[in-house]
């Protein structure tokens, strides 16, 4: 059927139709290309944008038999679009999700396919993973991260610079529980599409500095317990944030003891915000502060926290 066929671009339309198709193709004759590839598959012939995600894990798993470590995400047919493999080694493609005690691994690498479009729970509670590296990440149609982090209580390093969040809509409790992190690089960060950041850090107690000045808030309606718990947190300036569709706020510095430098002075209170207990456990010294350093705060809701 191909032996006549020379052009790269006939032949790349007749395949792409076919691979569609899921079906498999013997070329006969072939351009010089591709006179290697034999035989033609959809993963195979042309690689789809990828996610490429390397993971290292704590060298203890005496607490139990196993631990999940990660890959919650399914597409809606329940079939999976994802492959594993231990020690990187390509060659061999891991089944299961989780690490026994007796495993020897080193690294481990995930490749996600081009059929997901949600990492909600990614690493949901995995509790023996150290490190994770997001190696490559081309991808712009994702559009949940809820979740993605949260209870990775023994994460110590998150390389998150090659995130594409572009069209991510769902933030909510993204780091939350995360915490042994005393850092987070946020500077690539689009959230212009982002509608709910409810308790996104909170619980990272060891985090000191956030840099969020280019967060795009405009679309976020939940913030509720966005920071809750971060008792480390020393300074925080949130002056750049939209908050004019914003309806919820409660507790949004719940716990914020340590908390000496807070800039909310362009924060705008929405009629819509159904509660503005921002600082509900936080102390009258840090409330003073902020007053302090936001000189038009004069909204009386906030003055009843304590």
């Amino acid at each position: 059927m191909f032996k006549n066929i020379k052009s790269n671009y006939i032949l790349g339309v007749v395949f792409k139709v076919y691979l569609k198709e899921k079906k498999y193709l013997q070329i006969v004759k072939c351009n010089k290309n591709i006179k290697k590839r034999l035989n033609i598959s959809l993963n195979n012939y042309k690689t789809f944008k990828k996610i490429e995600i390397e993971l290292i894990p704590i060298n203890d798993l005496e607490e139990q038999e196993e631990k999940y470590i990660f890959i919650n995400i399914k597409n809606p047919e329940e079939k999976k679009y994802y492959h594993i493999y231990f020690n990187n080694n390509r060659e061999e493609e891991i089944n299961r999700t989780y690490i026994i005690k007796e495993d020897k691994i080193n690294t481990i690498n995930i490749v996600i396919d081009e059929q997901i479009t949600s990492l909600s729970e990614l690493f949901n509670n995995c509790s023996c993973l150290k490190s994770i590296n997001f190696t490559k990440f081309n991808r712009n149609n994702i559009t949940n991260m809820t979740r993605m982090f949260r209870e990775c209580d023994e994460l110590i390093n998150l390389d998150i610079s090659k995130l594409i969040t572009d069209n991510v809509q769902n933030m909510s409790f993204m780091f939350n529980g995360c915490n042994k992190l005393e850092k987070l690089n946020l500077s690539n960060f689009n959230t212009k599409s982002v509608t709910n950041m409810r308790y996104m850090f909170s619980g990272c107690s060891l985090l000191k500095e956030l840099n969020l000045n280019n967060f795009d808030t405009k679309n976020v309606k939940n913030m509720s317990n966005m920071f809750s718990a971060c008792n480390n947190l020393k300074k925080l300036d949130i002056s750049n944030f939209n908050t004019e569709n914003v309806v919820y706020m409660n507790e949004m510095f719940f716990c914020c003891y340590s908390l000496d430098y807070l800039d909310i002075s362009n924060l705008t209170i929405s009629p819509k915000c159904t509660d503005k207990n921002m600082f509900a456990e936080c102390s009258e010294e840090l409330w003073n502060a902020v007053k302090k350093q936001n000189n038009n705060l004069e909204y009386k809701p906030f003055e009843e926290v304590y």
